[in-house]
């Protein structure tokens, strides 16, 4: 090292000597930064978030301090708690089934007075499907229903959307990327006829929901109690409720919170009454004709056994006939 470079060294060193770092002023700006993501945190979806906030801070800790971030924050007060995130600014939340049984609920009501009750819902684990049920009276006591919804994201198969035979008052309606089917289900029983109101949509963001009104209750194996002459909610209240833009994948903290103060029964997910993929037939007179079963194929003996040679060999018999399992559980629907 030279003498000028020994000279230079000591005058930076005596230029910066009073300098130090202005950490309350990193920390206002990474804590400014952090209160900016907890009010953003609704838009952004469940990875987006940790991504975003572990970004956003980190350019918070850098941003505070250059020159043109003039605006200081008090630190916080030692020893004050932290407030907890209120329903208007909490994260969004997985749809689950009472949750939905909520957004089903708040619905109703807002276009019929009357009461709600006998909740139950399933969310099915893993797909992000949700069902939804609630027997509804009108105020005028003419008669309780079942009200119900289905969610399914992701769904595609558009082509399920198109009217059959055993459709009464179906129609079909292809608006700007969503697809709308309405229909009735008619199942004439002791003199009265039970029907199903039914509006499923298929949302453009590739959500399906399907919402049904009956005039009285499934009492399965094709009989039915029915308790007043039309379902209480119209075609078109049902088209409302469908495009409740609350069912979601992703539901808000009010959401839950409304759920929390709902007495729903959560039925096992392993047997999800979901709408199917295509709306199938009603059971009519005639039994389905029966199928015979695929033949049993015997299983090959495991390759790593050996056959002791001290053995005679074992004489060929006939593999033994397939044990039948348990009855599969059968899945209702809508």
């Amino acid at each position: 090292m030279t003498t000028d470079d020994r000279t230079l060294r000591d005058e930076l060193h005596r230029s910066v000597e009073d300098v130090s770092l202005d950490l309350d002023r990193l920390t206002a700006g990474a804590r400014r930064q952090g209160l900016g993501i907890r009010r953003r945190r609704q838009a952004l979806s469940v990875v987006g978030v940790a991504a975003a906030a572990v970004a956003a801070v980190g350019a918070g800790v850098w941003a505070a301090g250059l020159p043109q971030a003039e605006t200081r924050v008090a630190p916080a007060a030692t020893g004050a708690a932290t407030p907890a995130p209120s329903p208007s600014t909490a994260p969004d939340r997985p749809a689950t089934g009472p949750a939905t049984a909520a957004v089903l609920d708040t619905a109703a009501h807002r276009l019929l007075d009357g009461t709600s009750d006998t909740f139950e819902a399933q969310g099915t684990a893993g797909s992000g499907e949700t069902w939804a049920s609630l027997h509804w009276t009108p105020q005028d006591g003419s008669g309780a229903g079942t009200l119900e919804v289905n969610m399914q994201p992701g769904f595609d198969a558009p082509e399920i959307y198109r009217c059959r035979p055993w459709q009464s008052a179906c129609h079909v309606t292809r608006q700007g990327g969503a697809t709308l089917m309405t229909y009735e289900e008619r199942s004439p029983y002791a003199g009265k006829v039970y029907v199903r109101r039914v509006a499923d949509l298929l949302r453009a963001d590739g959500v399906r929901v399907v919402v049904s009104n009956t005039n009285g209750f499934d009492l399965a194996s094709n009989k039915y109690d029915v308790k007043r002459p039309q379902p209480a909610f119209s075609s078109d209240q049902l088209v409302r409720i469908a495009r409740d833009r609350d069912f979601s994948p992703m539901m808000s903290a009010a959401v839950f919170a409304r759920a929390a103060k709902l007495d729903v029964v959560v039925l096992d997910d392993s047997v999800a009454p979901t709408a199917p993929a295509t709306p199938a037939t009603p059971a009519g007179p005639s039994s389905p004709t029966p199928t015979e079963p695929p033949a049993a194929t015997p299983a090959a003996p495991p390759a790593s056994t050996p056959v002791p040679t001290d053995q005679p060999a074992p004489t060929p018999t006939e593999p033994p006939a397939a044990t039948s399992g348990p009855a599969p559980t059968a899945v209702p629907t809508q």
